[in-house]
Parts: structure tokens; C-alpha cells; sequence
């Protein structure tokens, strides 16, 4: 077991294990309970927690991808008015969907990349609220929000360079589901360990090449339910766009991507984040150092983690 670096300490990935830390609390006894949900978990217990995080949580959750996604939208929006790009944009460059005759590749990739950008936001702070609440330390949307700002360049960088990888990778058959799997949980490793974009990739390879399928599983299976639910949650705009109703389509489009984008980002975010949890109470022992800690406190050990 590696040891596991203070919050103060300045070593990277290459040092002692960072600890969950900005926005967080350490551990204290009045939350020697939350070890019961800091524990290892089977592939699709993963999805299951991830949806009902989505249940318990949706305002939170919903408030986050509303806040950092919702711009794009609206820019969405205004391309489908003009005709130059009406199309249901996912967050990422490889998923912006079929142009239709007319419309412009280039305002398409651009609203995608910025799609996925956004969506990056809302997934660092989902892993704050996330990894937060599993320690027993519940953390504001607004809380999480600031915190996960803090590291978005580092968190663009990383899925810039990840979907980089994923460009390179897309000539072969297995090579972007190999990218996928072991950069799964780089973004929640960046949000809470403060690591830089490059850090953050390798710190997510490290982890996720030990337990690569079980991995695998939880990427293929929290996007399945993820399209499923947000292609149900966005039918009603778009059966709307019919008849009469069809000259607003450029505002119906944009209206349904939105309400898939809420229930998607956040289910798949989580899912990250709780991958991220599993695979260091697998490999570091994280859930016994949080013991530890409550056994014998450090100084330091029971105020706030305000960096």
C-alpha cells in the first residue's frame, strides 16, 4: 500500500498517494459512518449508484450541468435559427451526429467541442459532490462549482489531449475503447487531487490499467444508460416539431439536446466519480486510511481543506 500525502504536500503522482482533498473534510469521528459507502463496488453496482446519485441529488446535479452547459445551448440555438448547424449536438468533437444538406461541418465541430468543454465543468464538479458526500461531508452546488473552476484549464487540457489520443487511436479497432477505459477517471483524479492535465491522464492510466475491465464495463454501461435516458427525456420537444410547430424547430432541437445533456453528463460523471473512489479503495486501501485517520488524527486533521 502506498503511503498517502498530506493535503499540503506538494508531491506529485510520482510521490506519496494524494489524498481526496479541496472541498473536502477530513475525516472526523462524527463521520466515522461514511465508511460504510467508501467500500468496493462490481461494475454495474456502479451505474446503479450513479442513478440513483442522479435520484437523490437532481437538483444539485441538474443546477451544475444547467450552469456550465446551458451557454453552449443557447449558441446551438442560435446556429439552428440561421441554418448554418441544426443538429443535436453530444458533448465531444466524435459525437456531434449526421449534418444534415446545407449545413456547416465547421459550426457543428466548434458547437461540439464546446459541448464537451462545458460538460467537463459540470463533471469536476459532480466528482467534488460526489467524492464530498462519500466521505460524509455533503457539498453545495455553488461550493463545488468554484472548486471544480479552480481546475478547469487543467480538466479542458486533459479532454482535449484525451480526445487527441482517441483521434490517433481511430484507425485501429479497440484502440479508442482502450483510450476511453483508461482515461475514464481523469477528470474526477483532477478535480480532486489538483493534478495537471498530463499528471491527471497518467494518473488515471495508473489506476485504471489494474482493474482494465471491470473498467471497460462501467464506460460501456453508464453511456448505454446514459443515451437511453436522455433520448427518453428528449422525445417530448422533439415529437412537438410537427405540423405547425415546425417553424420552431431551431428552438425545439437545442431544447431537447439540453434536457438529454442533464440527464447525461451527470450520470456519466458520476459514474467516473465513483469508478475513481472504487479503484483507489481497491488499489491504496483508501477506505482503511480514512480509518486511520479517524484512529489517530493528525494535526491538522479535523479543520477544513479550504485550497
Amino acid at each position: 500500500m502506498q503511503p498517502w500525502a498530506r493535503p499540503e504536500s506538494p508531491e506529485g503522482i510520482d510521490g506519496p498517494t494524494p489524498v481526496p482533498r479541496a472541498g473536502i473534510y477530513r475525516p472526523v469521528p462524527s463521520t466515522a459512518a461514511r465508511t460504510a459507502d467508501l467500500r468496493s463496488l462490481a461494475t454495474f453496482e456502479i451505474v446503479d449508484q450513479a442513478a440513483s446519485f442522479w435520484r437523490r441529488r437532481v437538483a444539485t446535479v441538474v443546477t451544475l450541468t444547467l450552469v456550465a452547459t446551458l451557454p453552449v445551448q443557447l449558441l446551438s440555438m442560435l446556429a439552428c435559427r440561421s441554418g448554418s448547424a441544426c443538429v443535436g449536438l453530444q458533448p465531444g468533437p466524435l459525437s456531434a451526429g449526421a449534418l444534415g444538406q446545407g449545413e456547416d461541418v465547421a459550426v457543428a465541430l466548434v458547437l461540439a467541442v464546446l459541448a464537451g468543454l462545458a460538460a467537463q465543468l459540470a463533471a469536476g464538479a459532480i466528482a467534488h459532490v460526489v467524492t464530498a458526500e462519500r466521505l460524509g461531508n455533503p457539498l453545495t452546488a455553488s461550493a463545488a462549482l468554484r472548486l471544480a473552476g479552480r481546475r478547469y484549464p487543467a480538466i479542458a487540457a486533459a479532454w482535449l489531449l484525451g480526445h487527441a489520443f482517441l483521434l490517433i487511436t481511430g484507425c485501429t479497432v479497440v484502440g479508442p475503447l482502450v483510450v476511453m477505459t483508461l482515461f475514464l477517471v481523469a477528470t474526477p483524479a483532477i478535480a480532486i487531487e489538483g493534478l495537471g492535465p498530463i499528471a491527471g491522464l497518467r494518473r488515471s492510466w495508473r489506476l485504471g490499467r489494474r482493474r482494465f475491465w471491470p473498467m471497460l464495463g462501467v464506460g460501456l454501461a453508464s453511456g448505454l444508460v446514459a443515451s437511453m435516458l436522455g433520448l427518453a427525456f428528449s422525445a417530448l420537444p422533439l415529437a412537438l416539431a410537427i405540423g405547425p410547430l415546425t417553424r420552431f424547430e431551431w428552438a425545439l432541437r437545442p431544447l431537447a439536446q439540453q434536457l438529454q445533456v442533464l440527464v447525461a453528463v451527470p450520470l456519466t460523471a458520476t459514474a467516473a466519480a465513483l469508478a475513481y473512489l472504487d479503484l483507489r479503495v481497491r488499489s491504496e486501501g483508501l477506505d482503511l486510511q480514512l480509518d486511520a485517520e479517524l484512529a489517530f488524527p493528525s494535526t491538522g486533521a479535523r479543520r477544513a481543506v479550504t485550497h
